[in-house]
């Protein structure tokens, strides 16, 4: 399975790791460590890894979600074939549908 990271994702995960370790050092590396072993989770089985997102009526079949354990944010990614894409880490109250652009990079792999 190919496993493929959109360039701003890092951006994503240093900012909020970095936010929470502003308030403990170690909330941010347990953060890291969280989002971590989400992306190991979503790599060794993508379909039961996460959860199909659903925008009002319609669901993204093309896009999971897969939440974080103790944090409020979750890793959105996407499949096609053989291929996964992780594209964002997103705040949970966030609205999924505006990260759904980032699949667009998809197009370019």
């Amino acid at each position: 399975m190919n496993f493929n990271v959109h360039p701003a994702f890092e951006h994503d995960l240093r900012r909020f790791e970095g936010e929470y370790a502003l308030v403990y050092a170690e909330l941010g590396l347990r953060f890291h460590r969280e989002v971590v072993e989400s992306l190991l989770a979503i790599q060794t089985g993508p379909n039961y890894a996460g959860h199909l997102i659903k925008i009002k009526s319609e669901i993204i079949a093309q896009a999971r979600r897969r939440n974080l354990h103790s944090f409020p944010f979750f890793v959105l990614y996407g499949m096609r074939g053989d291929a996964i894409l992780i594209t964002s880490l997103v705040h949970g109250k966030s609205n999924p549908a505006n990260w759904l652009k980032r699949l667009r990079y998809w197009e370019k792999i």
